[in-house]
């Protein structure tokens, strides 16, 4: 599963559809998004589309394959958001802790009044005002937590957003020492069993803190799982998975940003901008990996007539890209 955890668990597969149809998805809305992403010119590794929870249509091109691993880039802050919601629904943390608090020892180089007030809320809604360097050293031998302490501020805690990886690293530090274990081992049980998440991993720095913002690997599939769990407000095969309030408030505004000009909600951090009703999950090279919204009408793959009142879910993974289609259909779910 992950670095140390000796944890079994085993694969829960979605169901799949026959034919897309049956799924009540268009098989020519799949044919034309395979033709506009080949148009694009961006390289695809592999989608899929969800309905009604059933997979209605997939695709992994080769090298790529279904039981292949990859790197889930800026998701996987969602992952390390996700363990501060358990940690928080089991009262180990709250969100207006100081994060001075968990991690104590580590003082700032230089006097600094504005370290006690950073909380667990600025990191997650990236309002942190910490500005870490790209290049700060992050081989043997660094201390990335006392580097990000280092750092300058570019503002005061809560004051300003800013989209930095460094911030969802130290949510991991944090949870690791409130925890006493890797994120990773703390996710096995309450998240990755549950989901059928079973061939995971993410790096870690030199100690085996995971990197937060960057690193984490999962199937295609299990990605689809993860999404669908949010947006069945953390129920997953009728089990609540993730904890309720923490699934409806993670994808609510926290914070103001135009970064990529969407919302940014769940896990890149808790962010939300210019456009009130997505979220999205950027990737490497402001390449979406997850991005959801309500449509008003028709669908891109939808073989339903427009309005009715129910939503459910499609989703789709594409390499470096992946969207997130809320479908608004007649039919009730196809029998399981």
């Amino acid at each position: 599963m992950g670095q140390g955890n000796v944890m079994i668990i085993t694969e829960k597969p979605l169901p799949r559809a026959k034919t897309p149809e049956e799924a009540g998805v268009s098989s020519q809305g799949i044919r034309d998004f395979l033709v506009a992403m080949d148009a694009t010119g961006l390289e695809l590794h592999s989608f899929m589309v969800l309905r009604h929870g059933i997979v209605a249509a997939e695709c992994f091109r080769a090298p790529f394959k279904l039981e292949y691993r990859h790197q889930m880039w800026s998701v996987s802050k969602s992952l390390a958001s996700t363990a501060l919601g358990f940690a928080i629904a089991e009262g180990l943390v709250s969100l207006d802790t100081p994060v001075a608090d968990i991690l104590e020892g580590y003082i700032p180089k230089k006097q600094d009044t504005r370290w006690p007030k950073l909380t667990l809320r600025h990191l997650v809604a990236m309002t942190a005002g910490k500005q870490p360097s790209f290049l700060s050293p992050k081989g043997p031998g660094a201390d990335w937590v006392q580097s990000y302490i280092n750092a300058p501020w570019y503002n005061e805690p809560g004051a300003e957003f800013r989209y930095i990886n460094e911030n969802t690293y130290m949510i991991c530090a944090a949870l690791t020492r409130a925890t006493g274990m890797s994120v990773m081992d703390y996710l096995a049980p309450r998240l990755f069993e549950p989901l059928g998440i079973a061939d995971s991993m993410w790096e870690t720095d030199n100690r085996g803190i995971e990197c937060g913002g960057w690193g984490f690997y999962c199937k295609t599939e299990d990605l689809a799982k993860f999404i669908l769990c949010y947006l069945n407000e953390g129920k997953f095969e009728d089990q609540q998975v993730i904890p309720a309030a923490w699934a409806r408030d993670a994808v609510r505004k926290h914070a103001d940003s135009n970064l990529f000009g969407v919302c940014t909600r769940l896990a890149m951090a808790w962010a939300s901008g210019a456009t009130p009703t997505a979220w999205a999950d950027g990737g490497r090279t402001a390449r979406f990996r997850s991005t959801a919204w309500p449509c008003p009408g028709r669908t891109p793959f939808s073989s339903a007539p427009p309005p009715p009142r129910r939503k459910t879910p499609s989703w789709t993974s594409c390499g470096n890209i992946s969207c997130l289609h809320w479908k608004t259909i007649r039919s009730p779910p196809p029998s399981r």
